[in-house]
């Protein structure tokens, strides 16, 4: 019985002893005295014992160094470490060492963040969607860890399609169910980093003509190509053609079919239009503005299309915003393909494109024209109704910044 109760004393000593050492272990790890914390993990306390919170709360990169020498977890039922580590608010100059550390070391990259609205979002979907933060966010120092983790994974998690709730505010939240891979979380910035990101995603396997976003019944389908020239990056349709990308894959939307000359024209993208033309792409959607055969209403002439029934030259594409007397002064001075004369669109000039004005014009932009409304100090404005080819007529003051679009006489 004395033997016994010895024992029970010993043991309760011994766990009490413990219980200090690894408060005391916590303690000086998080106040950086990484010494004494060691000495405290030498008498038996447990690394463990350091809350899993550190990994938000901007470890330096000695006491990552620290953690990994004395064997903490690197994968954990409760966080993405490497989320924690990329999405801390600061950007410490040690970060890229930090995450280079975690992942030389085996920390687990295919955990995922489980969120009832969302469904589970793996790593890689944290990594991509990081693009879309605000400017100051990105350093130079987050956006080497980014490229550094993208090429860090297989091309499984890479190509990977994810459950993905979106929401759309439409008077109420619609509840849409669509299936993604991480490249099309990319931002739709054209800048030098996302293009990098691109590329990166899809050199490390992304299937280039496989759909990178689908419908829940797969009748829609996105691929990266449509991605690249979404972003308006001439570079990346160079780039998705240069991996074998097949220009003539059909985007589905709405039951319209658009291959990539298509869909460059249906996002008034007139750069990427205009080089996939002279590289010899056809239209498919837009079948009216492949190469002019004689008899044909429309033609296609580098930046502008000419209607041939009407007599009229219209500008591809548009200038940006503006106000009505700047956009008259920018009409007067174009100069394109050789026409001269440039002036803004009357609203008639505008109806007589429906039935075509897809071909002219591009979906949901306002467009200036001459016409006055009723005489009085307010201007008639076009637009083309998303997925339509008819135009609607609406007023405008003339203090507002609308889109220019201007119209020459066919010579």
């Amino acid at each position: 019985m004395k033997k016994s109760l010895l024992i029970l004393i010993l043991f309760c000593t011994f766990l009490e002893a413990n219980t200090i050492y690894e408060r005391i272990l916590e303690k000086s790890f998080f106040s950086g005295d990484l010494k004494k914390a060691k000495s405290m993990i030498n008498k038996g306390a447990n690394i463990t014992t350091i809350d899993e919170s550190i990994w938000y709360n901007n470890p330096s990169y000695k006491q990552v160094k620290f953690l990994v020498e004395n064997g903490y977890p690197l994968k954990s039922l409760n966080r993405c470490i490497l989320e924690d580590i990329l999405y801390q608010k600061r950007s410490p100059k040690d970060l890229f060492r930090k995450t280079k550390l975690l992942v030389e070391n085996g920390v687990d990259m295919t955990c995922t963040d489980v969120n009832p609205q969302y469904h589970k979002r793996p790593l890689i979907f944290k990594v991509v969607t990081i693009t879309r933060a605000k400017k100051e966010f990105l350093t130079p120092e987050r956006k080497k860890t980014v490229l550094y983790i993208i090429k860090q994974m297989n091309s499984k998690q890479i190509n990977d399609f994810f459950q993905n709730n979106e929401y759309h505010l439409n008077g109420d939240f619609d509840h849409v169910i669509s299936y993604t891979k991480p490249l099309n979380m990319l931002d739709f910035d054209n800048t030098k980093f996302n293009r990098e990101v691109f590329k990166a995603l899809i050199k490390k396997g992304t299937h280039i003509n496989e759909p990178i976003w689908m419908n829940a019944d797969k009748t829609e389908k996105y691929f990266p190509i449509n991605k690249a020239i979404s972003m308006g990056s001439v570079d990346l349709v160079k780039f998705c053609l240069k991996q074998k990308a097949d220009p003539y894959i059909l985007y589905k939307e709405r039951r319209k079919n658009y291959n990539a000359i298509d869909y460059a024209h249906l996002k008034g993208k007139d750069d990427i239009e205009i080089y996939l033309l002279e590289a010899g792409i056809n239209y498919h959607y837009y079948s009216e503005l492949n190469p002019y055969k004689k008899g044909d209403r429309i033609e296609l002439k580098g930046r502008v299309i000419i209607d041939h029934k009407n007599n009229l030259v219209w500008q591809k594409g548009s200038s940006g915003k503006m106000r009505l007397q700047d956009a008259k002064n920018y009409c007067k001075k174009l100069s394109l393909q050789g026409y001269s004369n440039w002036r803004l669109p009357t609203m008639k000039e505008y109806e007589i494109l429906s039935g075509v004005a897809d071909k002219f014009m591009t979906d949901d932009i306002f467009y200036f024209t001459s016409t006055l409304k009723d005489k009085g100090e307010k201007f008639y404005g076009a637009t083309l109704p998303p997925h339509s080819k008819n135009v609607k007529g609406y007023w405008i003051d003339t203090y507002v910044n609308k889109y220019v679009k201007c119209v020459s006489e066919k010579k």
